[in-house]
């Protein structure tokens, strides 16, 4: 993959803010935001999320002019011997429509 590719690679994804807030879930939050580096950041005070925009290799590659798409990320707690524990991150496209979403990639 050349570094071209790697800067199409965006998507957009929703936290609320129980989940933001939940302490419990703070190591989780390290592994999602040590995959995906945060472009832009809103806060929606009232509908009670964070929007983020990043670049991440879980996303698939966009071109200029397309609708960023929407994804749900995911975090899966793996537990091995010695009681290691890995966070494994996965993203999946919720959505390519235009009605869903209101963010283009400008380049």
């Amino acid at each position: 993959m050349t570094d071209r590719d790697t800067t199409r690679r965006i998507g957009k994804f929703y936290v609320t803010q129980e989940i933001l807030r939940d302490p419990k879930l703070f190591e989780s939050h390290k592994a999602v935001f040590g995959k995906i580096l945060p472009l832009h950041i809103e806060h929606q005070y009232y509908k009670q999320y964070a929007e983020y925009i990043g670049i991440s290799d879980l996303f698939e590659p966009i071109e200029v002019g397309q609708v960023i798409p929407l994804y749900n990320v995911y975090v899966e707690k793996i537990y091995g011997p010695l009681d290691c524990v890995w966070y494994h991150v996965k993203a999946e496209v919720v959505s390519y429509s235009p009605e869903d979403q209101e963010t283009v990639f400008t380049g």
